[in-house]
């Protein structure tokens, strides 16, 4: 019997399992919700790095694509960009408090519906007319772009990427344009 070999990744598919993957530590987060700070410190500080690692990715590597094959891709990618800034902001303000401040079981609540929404609207709509658009050959390339790009991908919205300015301050840039 001749050995079955996995398809690799496609790019779409990579992206939904890191959704999947921040959902969990979301739905963790909700479970330890005003209790044992220590673990929700240490979820929140894996949700900020998956995230910025993510939202780096998707927008060097996947939006970039989509501004060219999507009709509507400059629209689309800028309202995505906007998600992510504001999702970039909010965890610039967690990194700098703890479980006691009054603000942090609101600002974290705030990221978690501000990230869901986005991966409904990624996911339902985005990622369904991207694969309509790239043939599986180049989702396939994509998802090897996009692996490669994470191992330089800043893990907070305060570290600098390959570019020397960090994510936050690349959302402030556009915010004031």
């Amino acid at each position: 019997m001749a050995e079955e070999t996995a398809a690799p990744p496609d790019a779409i598919n990579l992206l939904e399992r890191d959704h999947r993957l921040v959902d969990r530590m979301f739905a963790e987060y909700e479970d330890t919700e005003g209790t044992d700070a220590g673990r929700r410190t240490m979820l929140v500080g894996r949700m900020i790095e998956e995230l910025s690692a993510h939202a780096d990715i998707e927008e060097r590597i996947l939006y970039p694509l989509m501004r060219d094959v999507l009709p509507d891709g400059d629209e689309q990618v800028s309202h995505a960009i906007e998600e992510h800034d504001e999702a970039k902001q909010t965890m610039a303000r967690l990194e700098d408090m703890t479980p006691s401040d009054d603000e942090f079981d609101g600002a974290v609540r705030t990221l978690i519906e501000a990230v869901r929404h986005h991966v409904e609207e990624e996911e339902s709509e985005l990622f369904t007319r991207l694969r309509e658009s790239v043939d599986a050959q180049k989702l396939a390339e994509l998802a090897a772009e996009l692996e490669a790009a994470r191992a330089t991908a800043p893990l907070s919205p305060t570290e600098e990427g390959v570019d020397g300015t960090t994510p936050l301050q690349q959302a402030q840039e556009r915010q004031s344009e």
